[in-house]
């Protein structure tokens, strides 16, 4: 048993020191208060102020209480719906502070490049709506189901496929996201540290121009 422990130990220890484990741990762990005030927000509309599933099936006075729900709804998409992107922004800022990199811009562009993996076009004709009926079957549509497209766009080859939309599903800002975004913010960082470390790729500025300026120039080509 004591040899058991001893080797679990030490793995226990290596995970400690590994630097991406660690990175990972921390931004987790930075990210905690969003994700406390997020379950705040899904106790609130899904546990207390609800007549469906919630306290007010069985207290409906509470139901007053209603009209702040939105408030809540948001705070719960703004932090656990989101946080694949505030994770990658904390898990690039671990990985570059590691590497030696100092500032807020690691996080910027780890958010940037998670960006660039991000799907952000998609067919209207997926969007989808269901409802359940008295007999409690569930039933599911597509917008597509319901696109006709005639005359004038008809003959100019329009179709369902060409009604599109642009924006970022809460597919992959969401806990679903995550596994891309650490990906994402590891091997994007470490790229980023690599270049950043060659004095052939930084663009020298005078002495006269003001730091910032001079240290957004130097890090120009690595961030491209």
């Amino acid at each position: 048993m004591d040899a058991f422990a001893d080797k679990l130990g030490r793995v226990g220890a290596w995970c400690g020191q590994n630097k991406y484990l660690n990175a990972i741990k921390n931004a987790f762990q930075n990210f905690m208060p969003a994700t406390i005030s997020g379950a705040v927000g899904v106790l609130w509309t899904n546990v207390l102020v609800n007549d469906s599933t919630g306290l007010g099936a069985l207290w409906s006075p509470i139901m007053a209480l209603k009209v702040l729900n939105p408030i809540f709804a948001a705070m719960q998409y703004a932090t656990i719906s989101c946080i694949t992107i505030g994770i990658t922004m904390l898990l690039a800022s671990e990985i570059a502070e590691a590497n030696g990199e100092t500032g807020a811009y690691p996080a910027v562009l780890g958010f940037i490049l998670w960006m660039m993996v991000t799907p952000t076009s998609f067919a209207a004709k997926d969007l989808s709506a269901s409802f359940i009926d008295k007999a409690g079957k569930s039933h599911g549509y597509t917008l597509g189901d319901f696109i006709n497209v005639t005359g004038a766009a008809a003959k100019n080859k329009i179709t369902a496929d060409s009604f599109t939309y642009s924006g970022i599903l809460s597919n992959y800002t969401a806990a679903t996201g995550l596994f891309t975004g650490l990906i994402v913010a590891i091997v994007g960082m470490e790229l980023y540290n690599m270049f950043r470390k060659n004095d052939a790729l930084k663009i020298k500025m005078p002495e006269q121009v003001p730091p910032g300026v001079a240290r957004a120039f130097e890090v120009l080509i690595p961030t491209c």
